[in-house]
C-alpha cells in the first residue's frame, strides 16, 4: 500500500495551514451598535471640524492698501485651505439627492438653496474669467485685424484676377481678329 496519510489526519499539516485573521474576541456574525457606531462617526467629524478651525484660523487673510499716483491697490495675502461653508454644504446634499433620488425627492428650501449657490458659482466663475479686460480687448482687436486683413487679401486677389482675365481675353481677341 501506499504510505500517503489523509490530510485531515495529518495534524502538523493542518497547524501550518490553519490561521487565525480577524480581531480577538470578535464573535462571527455579530455586528456593533448602531449607536456605538454612530458616536464613533461623530468623535471623528468633531475631530475633523475642529482640525479645520485651526487651520482656518493659521490662514487668516491679511489685506493691504496701498495708493500710488492716484490709484489704489489691494494685496491680500493667505485664505488657503479654508472649510466648506454651512450653504455649500447644503448647495452639494442637495445636489447629491438631486442626481441620486431625482427632482421629487428635494424639498422647495433645497431646491431653492441649489438653485440660488449655482447661480451665484456661475456668476462668480464668469466674472473671474472676464477679469482680464485688458487681454480680452487684445484678443477682440486681434480677431478685428486678422478678419479686415482676410478681407482686403480676398480683394486684392480678386482685382489682379479680373486684370489678368481682361488681358487675355484682350490678346485673346486680337489674335482672333
Amino acid at each position: 500500500m501506499s504510505n500517503l496519510v489523509p490530510i485531515a489526519e495529518d495534524e502538523d499539516f493542518v497547524q501550518g495551514v490553519v490561521s487565525h485573521h480577524g480581531i480577538k474576541g470578535m464573535k462571527w456574525g455579530v455586528r456593533r451598535a448602531e449607536s456605538s457606531l454612530s458616536a464613533a462617526r461623530a468623535a471623528r467629524s468633531d475631530a475633523r471640524a475642529a482640525k479645520a478651525v485651526q487651520k482656518a484660523a493659521a490662514n487668516k487673510v491679511t489685506v493691504k492698501t496701498t495708493s500710488e499716483l492716484g490709484k489704489a491697490y489691494v494685496r491680500t495675502k493667505g485664505g488657503s485651505h479654508q472649510p466648506a461653508t454651512d450653504d455649500a454644504v447644503k448647495a452639494q446634499i442637495a445636489k447629491q439627492k438631486l442626481k441620486k433620488s431625482g427632482m421629487n425627492s428635494l424639498t422647495n428650501e433645497e431646491l431653492q438653496t441649489l438653485a440660488t449657490r449655482q447661480n451665484l458659482e456661475n456668476q462668480v466663475s464668469t466674472g473671474v474669467r472676464r477679469g482680464s479686460t485688458k487681454a480680452a480687448a487684445a484678443g477682440f482687436a486681434k480677431g478685428v485685424l486678422k478678419n479686415v486683413a482676410t478681407q482686403q487679401a480676398t480683394n486684392l486677389v480678386n482685382q489682379a484676377a479680373t486684370t489678368a482675365g481682361k488681358d487675355f481675353v484682350k490678346k485673346m481677341h486680337e489674335s482672333a481678329g
